[in-house]
């Protein structure tokens, strides 16, 4: 923390973005990027007088109304998250002049961007763009930023994957981290499985169908996104990810839980929403033995029955459970929460046919 008004944090939340919140009501400026956040919390409302907010690089699915409540805020950044649909309720925003959506797997920009008369700069991936109206509140959108700012122009920026050749990522890498997100890749670039001491591998929003079985060659990867591909099941040498802590594999057509995923030990983050699952059981057989699980989301799956309380007791280090509230029994949810377990509801909800549709369709 730079001082009481600007709060930095680019790794390793300690605390709630609840209780931040709480801690720090005059906050000005506030990162909280690379970390799992899944959701902003309501309470977001009570920062009055933020006029920054970056939440680059986590797991956010949707956007609370009460971002309309920010009223200082001018530049917001959501880029790499998990939105599935244009956040409507950031056009509710006032006097927002910088918005990043890039890297979420929507595609559709909605009208109501029309509500942001204030907007000056807006970055979006190729395939938003292709949506993209040409005016914006009346301003002309403009790929061009121009010499100076103009107030009858948005200008928009395209961030795209393909800006940094894959031959020149796996070149020059020399860390613990690749992203691969909208590389339209088919298959993982075998030169990946050389990197021994990676620890995280993003793949999202590619058209993976299956995964290489040297994917068990990475035995210190901890994190591992695959959100948003077309992906049924998972490689038997997926047990050798010993080290693996958090999978998303949200947004892909699995109508059952991967067997294999009841065999990575040291799993604190599964994220398994938007997919196809229709039986509980299935899903409980195969974490009920990660005894590390803290964080669980099977929202917006067609689920047949309900997760009883049986099921939910079967999983004692569980910390917060993102699932549609038709989908869980009022026994469940009130034994989770005199436990302390956070239980979050996904804001919209999709019916089995919906679901079926926005995933054939990619």
């Amino acid at each position: 923390m730079n001082d009481d008004t600007v709060l930095k944090i680019y790794e390793s939340l300690r605390t709630s973005f609840e209780e931040i919140i709480l801690k720090h009501p005059d906050l000005q400026e506030l990162s909280i990027a690379n970390n799992f956040l899944t959701h902003i919390p309501k309470t977001i409302e009570s920062l009055k007088h933020l006029r920054i907010l970056n939440l680059i690089n986590n797991q956010i699915d949707s956007i609370p109304d009460e971002v309309a409540s920010l009223t200082q805020l001018i530049e917001l950044d959501l880029s790499h998250n998990n939105l599935t649909e244009f956040p409507k309720a950031v056009t509710k925003i006032p006097h927002l002049r910088s918005l990043s959506l890039t890297d979420n797997p929507f595609e559709e920009i909605s009208e109501e961007i029309q509500n942001l008369t204030k907007l000056e700069k807006l970055t979006v991936s190729p395939t938003q763009f292709r949506n993209m109206p040409k005016k914006i509140a009346g301003k002309t959108v403009s790929l061009s930023s121009g010499s100076e700012r103009r107030d009858d122009l948005v200008y928009v920026q395209i961030i795209t994957s393909e800006n940094i050749p894959i031959e020149s990522k796996l070149q020059n890498f020399n860390g613990h981290t690749l992203h691969f997100s909208n590389y339209a890749l088919s298959n993982i670039p075998p030169e990946v499985f050389q990197f021994n001491n990676l620890s995280m591998l993003n793949l999202m929003a590619n058209n993976l169908s299956e995964i290489d079985n040297r994917i068990g060659n990475l035995m210190n990867l901890e994190i591992l996104v695959l959100t948003a591909n077309q992906l049924e099941d998972l490689p038997d040498s997926f047990k050798k990810l010993k080290k693996l802590k958090l999978l998303s594999l949200g947004l892909n057509p699995f109508t059952e839980l991967p067997h294999i995923i009841s065999e990575l030990d040291n799993l604190e983050f599964l994220d398994i929403s938007f997919s196809l699952l229709k039986n509980p059981e299935n899903v409980i057989e195969n974490v009920k033995n990660l005894k590390k699980i803290s964080y669980l989301n099977v929202s917006n799956n067609p689920f047949d029955s309900k997760f009883s309380k049986s099921h939910l007791d079967l999983l004692p280090s569980l910390e917060i459970l993102s699932i549609n509230p038709e989908h869980i029994t009022e026994e469940a949810k009130l034994s989770l929460q005199a436990k302390g377990v956070q239980i979050q509801h996904p804001v919209k909800t999709h019916s089995p046919d919906s679901l079926k549709r926005r995933l054939l369709a990619r």
